[in-house]
């Protein structure tokens, strides 16, 4: 024979504890002083634990089953819920500082388009063939950020970005190599574009170019005036 009279469910939330269902006569009840749970509560096949569905981050708060003996005793149980959102895609940007046939540095930065707090950002690495492990060189802005100086040998690596939560991960990745070989530049905007060596040498090239454009019409005209000053008229 069941020892349980009934049972009640209280949630609390924003310092107002409220009771919200109860298992009474063998009949379960949902009380309706807040519309916040309509259509959201069931019963477990017990009878005394509790279901909602299409949990909201409102929903948040303690929870506490009250059980009432039938020899008069009651027991209490708390259950502390949190509800997390889902976690956003993660973005990498990348910002390169100069790619030699010696030396890479970059700076890698992992952005979130959100600014919750339960959010945990993290950076793994790893070479090919290999698992993800930790990253351990100098991280900045909360995790966020890394710096890199890499040596010709040092770029067969992947970098990744984690972003979690207790409920949800998401992650991205890039490659060092690709980076410093200049396949791709990421600007504070977040837009990826491309950018070849090419690229790299025509913003060398491209001042002198016009430096020898701007001599040449000096020495142009500074000839066509003299030409005009040493004309002979009878």
């Amino acid at each position: 024979m069941d020892p349980v009279l009934d049972v009640v469910w209280m949630f609390q939330s924003k310092n107002e504890t409220i009771r919200i269902a109860a298992f009474i006569n063998s009949q379960f009840n949902v009380f309706t002083f807040t519309d916040q749970f309509n259509n959201r509560l069931n019963h477990s096949d017990s009878m005394k634990g509790l279901i909602i569905r299409d949990l909201r981050a409102e929903d948040s708060g303690l929870y506490e089953m009250r059980i009432t003996l039938k020899n008069g005793k009651e027991t209490r149980t708390g259950y502390n819920l949190t509800v997390y959102d889902l976690v956003p895609a993660p973005e990498i940007q990348t910002k390169l500082q100069i790619s030699s046939s010696v030396w890479c540095n970059f700076t890698l930065h992992c952005s979130v388009p959100t600014n919750a707090a339960a959010l945990s950002v993290s950076w793994m690495y790893r070479h090919t063939d290999t698992e993800y492990t930790p990253f351990n060189q100098t991280v900045d802005n909360n995790g966020r950020t890394v710096r890199l100086s890499l040596t010709q040998q040092e770029r067969d690596m992947n970098l990744l970005c984690l972003v979690q939560n207790p409920a949800d991960q998401k992650q991205a990745a890039v490659s060092a190599r690709e980076i410093c070989a200049g396949f791709m530049e990421r600007g504070d905007t977040g837009r990826t574009r491309g950018l070849t060596c090419r690229y790299y040498y025509l913003l060398i090239k491209l001042p002198l170019l016009c430096m020898w454009l701007l001599l040449s019409v000096l020495v142009y005209i500074t000839w066509t005036h003299r030409r005009k000053e040493n004309v002979w008229i009878p």
